[in-house]
């Protein structure tokens, strides 16, 4: 019993969901988008940290085919405090463990100009790990291409540099949700930069914990039969709980978490309250 208790407990966590005001743009699945979130001078130190040799990049999971045009690496954070006072930050706002991105470093993905489509997906990691949130950090502004789609919430990012994306991978019972899946527009080829995000998922520990982990996640072919970013109960409850999904500009918000929207991107980019320096 107190197995369960616990698994419905971590089910029910929006984990993709920030403590700082921020733009709600559906409610299932829960996506949540902060502007700003990153300064300009910070998004330039990561970006120099971005390595110029090839030979320091790989396919991204289960995409070796795509390696002309999509790349994967990590970015060191020990001893970079920039990149440690980016990830408190993200520990502060998220309630997450970042030390393990602290020790490991902070997944990069690169797409490059002329990049297709990546087709729709579910996140999982190269251990067949469906995170429970993931939040995507935007490097580079593309107006043209390379938006992040959720087609079933009629949603599409256009990337701005510093902003941050955060949806929620699973529903209310811990499985993967069938709303979740998303998709990331072609790259034009005359683009005059990479599209380049920081990826950090996040999970539950068996203990409870949120925490983040270095593994960059994408479209595994078995997204299906993963295995989850937390404990789900073996029967689900008859009477799951659901959301209406809502859109910006639909109806007025105070820009708070009370499950309103921004009435104006102006109240969604206020700095939170961290315990690391304001980036």
């Amino acid at each position: 019993m107190l197995v369960v208790t616990i698994a419905l407990s971590t089910v029910l966590t929006d984990l993709a969901r920030p403590s700082t005001p921020s733009l709600r743009l559906a409610s299932e699945p829960n996506l949540w988008l902060t502007h700003d979130f990153i300064n300009s001078e910070v998004v330039d130190h990561l970006l120099s940290k971005v390595p110029k040799d090839e030979a320091k990049f790989e396919p991204c999971i289960g995409q070796i085919e795509e390696f002309d045009s999509k790349r994967c690496t990590m970015l060191p954070a020990q001893g970079d405090e920039v990149m440690e006072a980016f990830l408190a930050k993200v520990e502060t706002v998220w309630n997450v463990d970042v030390s393990r991105l602290q020790k490991s470093g902070v997944p990069i993905i690169r797409y490059l100009p002329g990049a297709p489509p990546v087709g729709k997906h579910g996140d999982e990691d190269r251990h067949g790990m469906v995170p429970n949130a993931t939040l995507v950090a935007y490097l580079t502004a593309s107006e043209r291409g390379g938006h992040t789609l959720f087609p079933e919430a009629n949603v599409s990012i256009t990337p701005r540099r510093g902003s941050i994306l955060a949806f929620q991978n699973v529903d209310t019972h811990g499985r993967p949700h069938p709303l979740a899946k998303h998709s990331v527009s072609a790259v034009p080829k005359d683009a005059t930069h990479d599209r380049i995000v920081i990826q950090i998922p996040i999970a539950h520990s068996s203990e409870g914990r949120r925490y983040a982990y270095p593994e960059h996640v994408s479209g595994m072919k078995n997204h299906a039969a993963g295995n989850h970013g937390n404990s789900a109960p073996a029967n689900p409850p008859a009477n799951p709980t659901s959301a209406t999904v809502t859109f910006p500009g639909k109806q007025p918000g105070n820009g708070t978490h009370d499950g309103g929207l921004c009435g104006a991107i102006a109240c969604c980019i206020s700095p939170p309250k961290a315990k690391a320096p304001v980036l």
